[in-house]
């Protein structure tokens, strides 16, 4: 157990060997994606994060410090709201509740409340799912911030312009 006021918080996060982002991928795995806008996310948000850490010299190496960019940009969750747009948060348990792209439960925010709002009975010991980006991340968002591919995500679609008739 880590001790401190925070110990049994840190405790319950995953280690190092379950970062999922693409952050954690080496170049083959990165080069399978086969998505180029993810590959040089990817890469220029690592240049930017490693550019940081070198400036900073801390006291943590390399690896403690991606794991805890991870633990903050996996659990920053993004919430939609029709007025405004995507905001995304970090609020505290929130990450507990696990990513189902057909959950009928959401997660709003109200008058600077947050509340999880369930979209139909729930009962006793049941274990409760929300829409990850409120259903409005499209598969970048979802690999590069979660480590999560959903294969019928409908925010995928991409128009692709029709070339000029030739004469």
């Amino acid at each position: 157990p880590t001790p401190g006021p925070l110990g049994a918080a840190l405790d319950m996060l995953p280690g190092i060997d379950a970062c999922d982002t693409t952050d954690f991928f080496d170049e083959a795995e990165l080069g399978a994606l086969g998505w180029a806008p993810v590959q040089d996310e990817t890469r220029e948000r690592l240049s930017i994060l490693r550019a940081a850490f070198d400036a900073a010299r801390p006291a943590a190496s390399w690896g403690d410090y991606m794991w805890g960019v991870y633990q903050v940009v996996s659990r920053a969750i993004t919430i939609l709201d029709p007025a405004d747009g995507p905001s995304r948060f970090l609020i505290p348990l929130v990450d507990m509740f696990n990513h189902d792209p057909s959950s009928p439960h959401t997660l709003r925010c109200r008058g600077g409340e947050f509340q999880v709002v369930a979209g139909r009975k729930v009962h006793p010991g049941e274990q409760l799912s929300i829409v990850y980006g409120g259903g409005a991340l499209d598969g970048d968002r979802m690999i590069q911030d979660y480590g999560i591919f959903d294969r019928d995500n409908p925010h995928d679609i991409r128009k692709v312009p029709r070339p000029p008739p030739t004469a």
